[in-house]
C-alpha cells in the first residue's frame, strides 16, 4: 500500500498518537508525512518494479501533488507495461533500476538519491544500461523531452529525491 495523501479521515487513535508522541488531536484527519519529493520518489519505486498501484489515502481529500502524482499515465505506463525489471546500481545510497516497456519498446530508467542532506550528480553510462548510441531522454514526472544524449545521461538530484526517465 502506498501510504500518501490523507491517512486518516475521522478521529484519532490512541496508539498511534503513543507511537509518534503526539496527541490524539495531532494525528486526526492527519496527512502522509513525506515530503513531496519523498511522494515522488515511493511512487516511482513503486512503478518500476511493478508493485500494486494501492493507495492508502483517502482520495476525495488529496492534496494537489499527491493527485498529480496518482494520475501520472506516462508513470502508470511504467508499472502497467514495464518487463524485465531490475536494479543496476545500488551504491552510495545511489540506486538505479530499469525496466523495458513490452508495448513502445522505451527504456524507463529510475534514479534515486536516498541520501540525507546534499543533492547528488549522478551520470549513467548507457553501458549499465547495455545500450548504445544517442538517446532522447524524457522525463516522465515532468512530462517534457529532456534533448538527445550519446553515451551517458546525467543528473542532479535532491536528497530523498528521485528522476525517471524514458528512452
Amino acid at each position: 500500500m502506498l501510504p500518501i495523501g490523507k491517512l486518516r479521515k475521522t478521529g484519532g487513535d490512541a496508539w498511534i498518537a503513543s507511537q509518534l508522541g503526539s496527541t490524539i488531536e495531532e494525528v486526526s484527519d492527519e496527512y502522509s508525512r513525506f515530503t513531496d519529493n519523498e511522494k515522488y520518489t515511493l511512487f516511482t519505486l513503486y512503478a518500476i518494479f511493478r508493485s500494486p498501484l494501492m493507495l492508502g489515502g483517502y482520495l476525495p481529500e488529496n492534496d494537489s501533488v499527491t493527485y498529480k502524482i496518482i494520475t501520472n499515465e506516462e508513470v502508470i505506463a511504467v508499472n502497467k507495461n514495464g518487463s524485465n525489471n531490475h536494479e543496476v546500481r545500488n551504491k552510495d545510497g545511489i540506486i538505479i533500476w530499469t525496466a523495458d516497456d513490452a508495448v513502445t519498446h522505451k527504456k524507463y530508467v529510475a534514479i534515486f538519491n536516498t541520501n540525507d542532506g546534499a543533492s547528488a550528480k549522478i551520470s549513467v553510462p548507457w553501458t549499465e544500461l547495455g545500450i548504445e548510441g544517442a538517446k532522447q531522454i524524457r522525463d516522465l514526472w515532468a512530462k517534457k523531452e529532456l534533448g538527445i544524449f550519446n553515451k551517458e545521461f546525467t543528473a542532479t538530484i535532491k536528497a530523498h529525491s528521485c528522476l525517471l526517465i524514458s528512452l
